[in-house]
């Protein structure tokens, strides 16, 4: 009877202590900092972690809600309508948060006149780091590029137009591939004369991208007070892109009051500090 209530005790003891390390493994792989070291061997493909399609900062001259990574550079130069170039050049801060700056140079390719326009400061500010529906930004930069996003004074001197924007933004996947649509608006800031609530532009964009090629179309210059149809611009944006880094864009925008299309050659390239 002795040899019994031991075994007994024994067997007790051995059992409590599986169910015991039983529960102890579940709690280890629970706990947040738990790192399988068989799965971080691997790299991970999602979408969602991908270099090449992890923001989405613009749809051709449109803003999205999207901002550069933490330690990000991007520098873009396009050229536009006219012998007309841009030069942007932007840092991610953090994930909310990009600054830079943009600098327009009309007429600069070709015979026509040169205007040199005032350097422009640009910032974006994302109300969230990481979204993986809807997003809201805000931010300051130029609006349409060439004769489209330009105000002409009475002497007919252009110059571009500055303001701020503020617009939302979902992302969505096709194809396995990140995607963004955007929809805001934009208040002029600079030259004086564009300085009217009555000025101010509504705009949208879509994307639908694969490994390689990305499509994209935008409508902008859509006036708040719905008293200058003429001047909508839409547009169709492809871009080539060879490696995550390097991305060559044709932008061809429509312009219903001259009844003739604009073309946009762009070149950009991100690079990581």
């Amino acid at each position: 009877m002795k040899h019994i209530f031991t075994g007994a005790f024994v067997l007790a003891l051995v059992f409590t202590g599986i169910l015991n390390l039983h529960a102890a493994d579940d709690f280890i792989i629970d706990e947040p900092n738990y790192v399988d070291l068989s799965a971080s061997s691997a790299p991970s493909q999602s979408p969602e972690t991908s270099p090449a399609v992890t923001r989405i900062p613009f749809i051709g001259s449109v803003p999205t809600t999207d901002n550069l990574m933490r330690g990000d550079f991007l520098s873009q130069f396009s050229m536009y309508d006219n012998g007309g170039v841009n030069i942007r050049l932007l840092v991610g801060i953090f994930g909310m948060l990009s600054i830079g700056v943009s600098e327009n140079f009309d007429g600069l390719i070709g015979a026509d006149k040169i205007t040199v326009n005032i350097p422009v400061a640009y910032i974006k500010f994302s109300l969230y780091e990481q979204s993986q529906w809807m997003n809201f930004s805000m931010g300051f930069d130029h609006f349409a590029y060439g004769h489209n996003g330009a105000y002409f004074d009475p002497n007919g001197i252009s110059s571009s137009i500055y303001g701020f924007y503020a617009n939302i933004g979902q992302n969505y996947y096709v194809f396995g591939e990140k995607n963004i649509f955007t929809f805001g608006i934009r208040i002029p800031l600079l030259p004086e004369g564009m300085r009217s609530m009555t000025n101010s532009t509504f705009f949208f964009g879509a994307t639908l991208n694969t490994r390689y090629l990305h499509f994209g179309i935008t409508v902008e210059n859509i006036y708040a007070d719905f008293t200058r149809v003429e001047h909508i611009l839409p547009s169709f944006i492809i871009a080539f892109v060879p490696i995550p880094s390097f991305q060559l864009g044709f932008t061809l925008q429509y312009e219903f009051f001259s009844l003739s299309f604009n073309r946009v050659l762009s070149l950009g390239y991100t690079a990581k500090f």
